[in-house]
């Protein structure tokens, strides 16, 4: 939760950092792919050491990345020192979240789709209160600083915790694989290209505040309540198809997830009428769980014990680049064309077409999986 709330601050105080270091669109787009950069570093070499070492060392050391990134990004006196900032803040959280999803998959077996629901919902829960903090205080607290200084300060809290509570060798698996082993899998290759797929949807979360603010003409206070709003239902929505995940419904729910969250988004940027755009934003968070968060519960029920570390880093992993690669190139359009279409195009059709590919690979008959060790694959 902690973690999360540095994340999403990029998000929703884009606008006033981008009037103080002077960015247009371009140079945020570079500034949301950097946090999505950092993440991408992080989570397939935390997980490969995490398979030797335990989760502890590596969840200290995601905080300890998120600490850095906070004061960083408070410090940054031009566009470069916030770019490193947020890299680390996006390496710092993507570290923890693959302990957290290892962890999971690992030891609550049949019910790791609906407590990996939980898992997001504080997620979800770390980005409202980053709104919340920002909406109720922006008129106390003006500048954009003091709240990536706080995630920083915040950060000692968990740290405190993990380091006390947590047994340095809980969790160490005795399987330990590389990117080669990770790979042999058929199932491994597939769902961390759909990851990619969902990374590149999922960039268009990014850019509803400055939607909302540049595009509809809303107030930022406004805007951020709208982002609140549509997170909430996305943390709300992550446990109620966890559970159907976890009944069999896995491989339905994903094609459903794509192309729902792909049409949704759709309608919610071409749509001119405001109270109709937001309705279709809040089916796109409340479905985006579906398509962005049953794969990984998808991957652990075919894989079973096999699905550890290594293999949900790669994933995390190719979710990041997905998602720095869309951020870049919504920045990159909005400049060429306009922020309307570029949102049309990349989150919108690329999530309609992620859905139908793991339709055509997979189809959508409900059942469960066994793992691939006892099908003899």
């Amino acid at each position: 939760m902690v973690a999360a709330y540095g994340v999403f601050l990029l998000t929703i105080l884009s606008l006033l950092v981008a009037d103080t270091l002077g960015l247009g669109n371009a140079e945020l787009g570079i500034a949301f792919a950097s946090l999505s950069v950092g993440g991408f570093t992080s989570p397939f070499i935390a997980g490969m050491l995490a398979d030797r070492a335990g989760p502890r060392p590596i969840s200290l050391a995601g905080l300890a990345c998120v600490m850095g990134g906070g004061l960083l990004a408070a410090w940054s006196p031009n566009p470069l020192a916030l770019v490193a900032g947020v890299f680390l803040l996006g390496a710092g959280f993507s570290m923890y979240n693959v302990m957290a999803y290892a962890w999971i998959n690992e030891a609550l077996g049949p019910r790791k789709g609906a407590y990996l629901g939980v898992y997001v919902t504080g997620i979800v829960t770390g980005s409202v209160l980053a709104g919340l903090s920002v909406a109720f205080l922006i008129s106390l607290v003006p500048t954009w600083r003091v709240y990536f200084l706080a995630t920083a300060v915040l950060a000692l809290i968990p740290a405190a915790a993990l380091a006390v509570l947590l047994p340095r060798r809980m969790g160490v698996p005795e399987i330990r694989k590389d990117i080669r082993a990770a790979l042999r899998h058929r199932d491994v290759r597939w769902v961390s290209a759909l990851q990619y797929l969902i990374g590149l949807g999922g960039a268009g979360f990014s850019w509803i505040p400055i939607f909302f603010v540049e595009v509809r003409l809303q107030p930022l206070q406004t805007a951020v309540f709208i982002f609140v709003g549509a997170s909430t239902m996305w943390g709300l929505s992550g446990v109620f198809f966890g559970r159907l995940a976890d009944r069999g419904w896995a491989r339905p729910l994903i094609v459903f997830g794509g192309f729902g969250t792909g049409f949704a988004y759709l309608i919610f940027v071409l749509w001119d009428f405001v109270p109709g755009a937001i309705a279709f934003l809040v089916l796109y968070a409340f479905l985006w769980p579906a398509g962005g968060q049953v794969p990984l519960t998808f991957l652990g029920q075919r894989l079973g014990s096999a699905a550890q570390r290594t293999e949900l880093g790669l994933l995390e992993n190719m979710f990041l680049a997905g998602d720095a690669t869309g951020a870049v190139l919504i920045g990159f359009l909005s400049g060429l064309w306009n922020l309307t279409w570029a949102l049309a195009i990349i989150p919108g059709a690329v999530t309609l077409i992620a859905g139908g590919l793991f339709a055509w690979q997979y189809g959508i008959a409900r059942g469960e999986h066994a793992p691939v060790g006892e099908r003899g694959d």
